[in-house]
């Protein structure tokens, strides 16, 4: 099934896989605070992400997520 994905959530996805990757390589040469400001930063976008209005038009919000995946990585 195609899911017609708003753009906003989009790149909110994208920025929450920004910040993971970025929260990823702090934790070998970053400092501390940095470290905690970008797992802060994935915490607050992966709250945005599932409060998000359109998780509530979706019959399967599973195969939403899988599409909301592959788009942000497209």
């Amino acid at each position: 099934m195609a899911y017609d994905l708003p753009e906003d959530l989009i790149a909110l996805k994208r920025a929450f896989l920004a910040a993971e990757t970025r929260l990823a390589s702090l934790s070998e040469t970053g400092s501390r605070e940095d470290w905690q400001a970008a797992y802060q930063e994935c915490q607050r976008l992966a709250v945005e992400i599932d409060r998000h209005p359109y998780w509530a038009t979706v019959d399967n919000r599973h195969s939403a997520w899988m599409a909301l995946q592959a788009a942000a990585k497209a």
